[in-house]
């Protein structure tokens, strides 16, 4: 049984390009993790791909993107469901709702939107009394770089890999080619952004080539 479905789920592993199905081998967490593989192939902090800033698309790759969450972890060790969490979110939505429509290498906007991030979480931090606890220097220090902010265990590592999916998902997941009988219905009222599926991944029509 195992033989067969290896060579049934070959391309999962050998080619990139090939649809993606889910493997029955594998839990969802898991199959939803290798899903990302050809996200995680590609660092947006370092891509210099032109896009133009799409908050429709980035918005529904974050739903996507944060909400895959480890059952099997004690719940204080599930990064995404941790308070700093929510001040991610926040900085993520509301970050890509300001660059819509804006034209920018991904590289700065990764960067950019981490840095807006990690200020919400500094400011966060020092709110709640946290500076009481630091000596002036280190104070001094934080309140001039917020990549200083400290984090818990697992959360900064977590918040760069969902960032990183996000955001390179508008360049890797554009796609023009269909192979669904539904996509009939792409660019309808219903489904302006072309959302169809290849396999068990979503794409989406580009209708602004990235550059």
């Amino acid at each position: 049984m195992a033989a067969a479905l290896a060579v049934k789920m070959e391309p999962n592993y050998l080619d990139m390009s090939a649809p993606f199905h889910f493997d029955a081998r594998y839990s969802r967490y898991e199959d939803i993790e290798r899903s990302y593989a050809d996200l995680d192939s590609r660092l947006a902090k370092d891509d210099g791909t032109l896009i133009t800033v799409n908050a429709d698309i980035l918005s529904a790759s974050w739903m996507d993107a944060s909400s895959n969450v480890d059952t099997s972890l004690s719940h204080h060790l599930r990064p995404a469901q941790m308070d700093e969490a929510h001040f991610f979110q926040e900085g993520v939505l509301e970050g890509i709702e300001h660059y819509h429509g804006q034209v920018m290498q991904m590289k700065v906007l990764f960067h950019t939107l981490r840095k807006e991030i990690l200020g919400r979480l500094r400011d966060e931090y020092l709110t709640n009394g946290m500076q009481h606890y630091m000596d002036n220097d280190a104070l001094q220090r934080l309140q001039q770089d917020e990549e200083l902010v400290p984090l818990r265990p697992g959360f900064g590592y977590w918040m760069d890999r969902v960032l990183n999916r996000v955001l390179m998902f508008q360049v890797v997941r554009a796609c023009n080619k269909y192979h669904d009988p539904l996509s009939h219905f792409l660019h309808s009222e219903s489904n302006p952004e072309g959302w169809h599926r290849h396999g068990d991944r979503h794409f989406f029509v580009e209708k602004t080539p990235a550059i």
